[in-house]
């Protein structure tokens, strides 16, 4: 009997859980030991986190300044006696009992944080090798792209009615940031029909407490487990390889998953007086196609994108198509106004507002190049006067022959200044 006690005793400790045995059951060859911080520990954060803690995966630094509440028991990871406990001190320690290794948490809002926590979110920073973020926060997203450290960028959030999960998956090299990769992920949705209502926010949600900004969406457990899990999958898959990607998960009614995804595009940055202009190689095919489509004449229509205010940054995220009274022939081009102003507010609708109009894009006929001709520059200047009510500058594309595009810019600002427009004009050649 001693020695049967012996042997079951030995065999347990040789099955103990741990992050190489969790590697295994997984079927991966080695645990994956590089190390994460993780921004947000709520719903989606805790369980896609326990999720990739139980294939052996990462080190964990959990971020986040909330404790859990009774309601988040309804899909978080966390169970009723860690209530009242801060989410990231909370979700640290069940990793760390999971994998027999202490994690880490920082409990702070990274947006802002006192002198010690920042200190504590630098030194955090500066040693991970990869930063998630699921606080499903534009602003703290925007924040991480910006931060001043290696360490490459994630970000997974659900959609408003809990039926999509979507993950914009920085390059390794960072050349495609968080913030390239949301206006990309606009022009997707903008652009994919099966996405038309992706960010609807008429459901509404279920208020917790008396404030007005305490609401939870109504998304039903099940399904916030299964986008959890396929975010989880989506990043661990996204981290062995080198390039950036954004990809939407959308549950169906009758339990399918669709999947739309899309490799992140290179990007180009333009300095105009305050402004960074940028612009990605899908953004000019989109101008390349529309001109195709209505050679041998001219056309042109409306450029829409992100205006970032606070950081003085434009990223141009889709080109609309000319309305149908536009006049055109092929060495003219006059844009109507027809289904115009719909068709913004309907991007603006459907990106949350994120999205908004930025300036106007025309093509060049056949053999012609882009360089502006003296009616383009004088139609920049009247764009940036018109523009400048809203505190941005002018902003022009013209698409040519063999992928010739030039982009101009006009600040009415600059212009008293310098007494000069100041214009940009860039190559792109077509693969």
């Amino acid at each position: 009997m001693r020695s049967r006690t012996r042997s079951i005793s030995s065999t347990i400790s040789r099955l103990c859980f741990d992050r190489d045995l969790a590697a295994s059951i997984a079927g991966t060859a080695a645990a994956d030991r590089r190390k994460v911080v993780l921004i947000g520990a709520g719903s989606l954060g805790s369980q896609l986190g326990m999720d990739l803690a139980r294939e052996g995966a990462y080190e964990w630094n959990v971020v986040d300044s909330d404790a859990l509440l009774p309601h988040n028991l309804a899909r978080h990871a966390l169970l009723a006696p860690e209530i009242g406990a801060p989410k990231a001190a909370a979700l640290a320690r069940q990793i760390g009992l999971l994998l027999n290794e202490k994690q880490s948490a920082i409990i702070a809002d990274v947006l802002a944080p006192d002198a010690d926590q920042q200190k504590e979110l630098d030194a955090a920073f500066g040693a991970a090798s990869i930063i998630v973020d699921t606080s499903a926060s534009v602003g703290i997203a925007r924040h991480l792209s910006d931060l001043p450290c290696a360490a490459r960028r994630v970000c997974a959030f659900f959609n408003p009615s809990g039926t999509s999960v979507v993950l914009l998956a920085e390059d390794a090299q960072r050349n495609i940031t968080l913030r390239d990769l949301e206006a990309q992920y606009h022009r997707v949705i903008l652009t994919e029909p099966s996405l038309a209502e992706h960010l609807n926010a008429s459901q509404g949600g279920v208020r917790f407490s008396g404030s007005c900004r305490s609401l939870t969406n109504k998304i039903p457990a099940t399904r916030a487990a299964i986008l959890s899990a396929l975010a989880a999958r989506g990043i661990a898959d996204a981290l062995q390889s080198d390039g950036a990607q954004v990809t939407v998960w959308t549950l169906g009614a009758d339990g399918s998953v669709a999947v739309v995804r899309r490799d992140g595009e290179p990007v180009s940055r333009i300095t105009v007086g305050k402004w960074q202009v940028n612009y990605d190689r899908g953004f000019l095919a989109q101008l390349s196609a529309l001109r195709d489509q209505r050679l041998p004449n001219e056309t042109g229509g409306a450029i829409v994108g992100i205006a970032d205010m606070s950081r003085s940054a434009l990223h141009l995220a889709h080109a609309l198509p000319e309305p149908e009274d536009s006049r055109s022939s092929p060495t003219r081009f006059e844009r109507g106004v027809v289904g115009l102003v719909e068709s913004i507010d309907d991007v603006a609708h459907r990106s949350m507002h994120q999205v908004r109009y930025l300036g106007e894009w025309h093509s060049h006929p056949r053999y012609a190049n882009a360089l502006p001709s003296d009616t383009d520059i004088a139609q920049l200047a009247y764009l940036g006067g018109e523009l400048a009510a809203d505190g941005l500058p002018g902003l022009m594309a013209i698409a040519a022959h063999h992928g010739d595009f030039s982009m101009l810019s006009f600040d009415p600002t600059q212009c008293q200044r310098q007494g000069r427009i100041l214009k940009i004009a860039i190559r792109y050649a077509r693969h």
